[in-house]
């Protein structure tokens, strides 16, 4: 019996999954009829085809039809000889053949799709010959590393097989024009937030935009984070995962459960007595049908897995959009990530960290809200006026970089600011600043936010939340 090891070496002699002939029949049909190679545009890539003359034939039709030139046997052959491509194998006689094979376009997309499926099987197959010989290797890589990469590259594969993005302009076009319609009828274009005047300024979580919320120690930044979460699951249905690296998972439930009993049951009970065990035998009753409730939504999932790096957080993300439907996610907070920095500056390591959750936000096609720590030096800043500025943020240059929007929080009476310049009372007043928005308007929201039950006050929030 063939040894874990001796399966690893010896796969090497099998032929790699391939549809050769069926590559023959889409180049053929390509060559043939004019407009065909829109069909499958968006289905293939170059690394589709298995036979490295196919991937060339392939590479030059592409070319072609960016110069919007007209695809045929002699246009073709013409383009690879210009490049100096022709060859024993790929001459005109055998372009001609291709062209040759009857084979009607009608089934077009059906062969380029079992094209593509050959190619995501040798993409597996690679991926785990890498993973392999990394633990063959004993790099010392992380095993969690290892086998998070392992799971991303599975799941682009299963995405490349089940949709074909389309990038017609008539498709793009026709969701601009429902995007813009939605914002006349003043309908948001991402998730609310609840908060309706913040919303009004930043449309809610977009989807694919990386937001930052940004403050001091005890501003509230996890409280106000936590009740956006809140509100989408209760009101909104929504599903989201906050991964919390400074709070346990029960710590962040206990704040929950006061947002519930103050928005369901008109009770006031802050979590900080939740959580030491501080409340009566009748607050014990509301208490326990809090949580009941907040489990029974299913919306909510906290992760509080220490020494997270951006890409266990993609993989994670992927895996509970998967599993649990989520549309959005929290990060809190930036500055303790593993950040995997080496030899580079911290700045640069944040930077890079704030890159890759751009990219899972994209990637992912969800809105992710990471939280950061201001700089002390804000409290160093001469006058009275403790508002935090962009360049407050730690490590703000690589922070602000990749992010779509900024939002900065400001409790002044924490900083013994009682009263705005209008003279009106600043007590339990929450300033969210829009410091940044790529594709917006900047501005300030001042609202009520008690902090002991993390609620926004009701004249605030959307109407549900009353």
């Amino acid at each position: 019996m063939l040894n874990l090891k001796q399966l690893y070496m010896n796969q090497f002699a099998l032929l790699p999954p391939q549809n050769v002939e069926t590559e023959k029949v889409i180049l053929g049909i390509l060559m043939r009829e004019q407009g065909a190679v829109n069909k499958v545009m968006d289905i293939l890539t170059e690394d589709s085809f298995y036979s490295p003359i196919h991937t060339e034939i392939w590479k030059t039709i592409r070319e072609l039809t960016a110069k919007d030139s007209a695809i045929d046997v002699l246009t073709v052959f013409h383009a690879i000889v210009k490049k100096k491509k022709e060859s024993a194998e790929l001459n005109r006689d055998y372009l001609i053949n291709l062209s040759t094979l009857m084979v009607g376009s009608a089934n077009l997309e059906t062969y380029a799709r079992q094209v593509e499926e050959m190619a995501v099987a040798r993409r597996v197959l690679q991926t785990m010959n890498e993973i392999t010989q990394n633990i063959y290797q004993q790099s010392g890589e992380d095993i969690q590393e290892i086998l998070a990469r392992l799971d991303l590259k599975l799941f682009n594969a299963r995405r490349s097989i089940s949709s074909y993005k389309n990038v017609t302009s008539a498709y793009i076009g026709d969701k601009a024009l429902k995007s813009i319609r939605d914002a006349m009828d003043g309908k948001f274009s991402g998730i609310p937030t609840g908060v309706r005047e913040l919303d009004e300024i930043i449309g809610g979580w977009v989807k694919g935009n990386l937001n930052l919320i940004g403050a001091r120690t005890r501003q509230g930044k996890s409280a106000v984070a936590a009740a956006f979460m809140y509100y989408a699951a209760k009101h909104l249905q929504e599903a989201s995962v906050f991964f919390s690296l400074e709070m346990s998972q029960e710590e962040l439930f206990y704040r929950m459960a006061s947002m519930h009993l103050r928005d369901e049951f008109k009770t006031k009970i802050p979590y900080s007595r939740i959580a030491k065990g501080k409340i009566s035998e009748a607050e014990w009753e509301d208490v326990q049908q809090a949580i009941k409730d907040l489990q029974n939504m299913n919306l909510i999932f906290i992760d509080d897995s220490p020494s997270l790096t951006p890409l266990l957080i993609k993989t994670k993300i992927m895996k509970y959009k998967i599993d649990y439907g989520i549309t959005h996610a929290y990060v809190d907070y930036v500055q303790l990530m593993d950040h995997q920095a080496g030899n580079k500056t911290t700045a640069d390591a944040i930077g890079l960290t704030m890159a890759g959750l751009k990219n899972t936000a994209k990637a992912m096609e969800m809105p992710i809200i990471a939280l950061s720590q201001i700089n002390r030096d804000l409290e160093k800043r001469p006058g009275t006026s403790y508002k935090p500025k962009l360049s407050d943020l730690k490590g703000s240059g690589g922070l602000e970089e990749a992010t779509d929007v900024v939002l900065l929080l400001d409790r002044p009476e924490v900083n013994g600011i009682m009263e705005d310049e209008m003279g009106r009372s600043n007590q339990g007043i929450l300033n969210i600043e829009v410091a940044k928005q790529k594709m917006g308007e900047t501005g300030n929201v001042r609202i009520r936010f008690d902090v002991a039950t993390n609620y926004f006050e009701p004249e605030d929030f959307f109407s549900p939340f009353n």
